[in-house]
């Protein structure tokens, strides 16, 4: 699904068979925002949306010589994972992960303050020495 903003937009689809996994795709600024801080603020918008729609995991991909989007994900929590060549280019693709619940603090378990999964907040699993039930 295709999210936009006066600034820019971005797509976020599930993962075909693991449906709690969010592919992102397509993260753009419209030229007139660019380098005025607005990639920080749609990254944080998507980082919202991937919760409010409860994934829990997401990947995406970058050309790895494009810096500004490796600082916007680092900024935003996102850890950077392998490079591979595809056949669009040589600088590489770079792989970027991010687990989802650990960023929000609204999913923070209010008594050991560990991220509380599902099951957390259920109470079948807790975190390791968490007395919240």
């Amino acid at each position: 699904m295709r999210f936009n903003t006066f600034e820019g937009y971005y797509t976020i689809t599930p993962l075909p068979s693991q449906p709690n996994v969010a592919v992102c795709t397509d993260f753009t600024i419209y030229p007139k925002f660019r380098g005025k801080g607005a990639a920080h603020r749609l990254k944080a918008h998507q980082m919202q949306t991937l919760n409010k729609l409860g994934f829990t995991f997401a990947i995406c991909t970058t050309q790895n010589k494009n810096i500004a989007q490796a600082k916007v994900l680092i900024k935003a929590g996102w850890t950077r994972g392998p490079v591979f060549f595809d056949q669009r280019g040589v600088s590489g693709v770079c792989l970027w992960t991010v687990s989802i619940f650990e960023k929000a603090d609204d999913h923070i378990c209010p008594e050991c303050g560990n991220p509380m999964y599902d099951v957390h907040r259920e109470g079948d699993m807790l975190a390791p020495e968490c007395t919240y039930k």
